[in-house]
């Protein structure tokens, strides 16, 4: 791929007296692409096209009405229950790998259309954040990595996992 600052100094270059060839190499790209750029008279940001199509057709858009029912029902079910369901009513349509897109699928859901005043925060942040918390509330210095346990439903209880407090 090539950038932009190598096709101006490819323009440069032919204003002086160099060939394209010679002007091609010092520039950093094969003889080819310097002919294409000095033909476009365009920058490699001004002629790439942006990606917006789909490479393969979506495999839950056929049963993605019966999922937005399951989720407006129950709208904390994790992709991976979902996808197991999935696949016990369509026995050999879906693969376990499918499940990254479902995940893909669910979030875009909750975001546009999920339960009101809901706030999505990634879980890394959040467990970070109550990691942090819980070292000032113990002032205790804590290792790199803080690990608490959980309690249910204890005043005060802090629901931490392994995370890094600094970095």
């Amino acid at each position: 791929m090539v950038k932009d600052q190598q096709v101006r100094r490819l323009f440069a270059l032919l204003q002086t007296k160099n060939s394209q060839a010679i002007a091609a190499v010092r520039a950093g790209m094969d003889v080819k692409t310097a002919r294409k750029y000095r033909r476009l008279g365009q920058l490699p940001s001004a002629v790439a096209v942006a990606h917006n199509w789909r490479t393969r057709e979506d495999p839950f858009g056929e049963v993605w009405e019966e999922v937005r029912q399951e989720l407006a029902v129950n709208p904390g079910l994790q992709a991976n229950t979902l996808l197991g369901a999935l696949q016990r009513k369509y026995p050999g349509r879906f693969q376990d790998g499918q499940v990254r897109t479902l995940q893909r699928r669910i979030k875009t859901w909750r975001a546009l259309e999920g339960p009101a005043g809901a706030s999505y925060k990634s879980g890394r942040h959040a467990a970070r954040c109550r990691g942090r918390e819980a070292q000032k509330r113990s002032q205790v210095p804590l290792s790199r990595w803080a690990t608490r346990a959980v309690i249910a439903n204890a005043p005060g209880s802090l629901h931490c996992m392994p995370v890094p407090l600094s970095r």
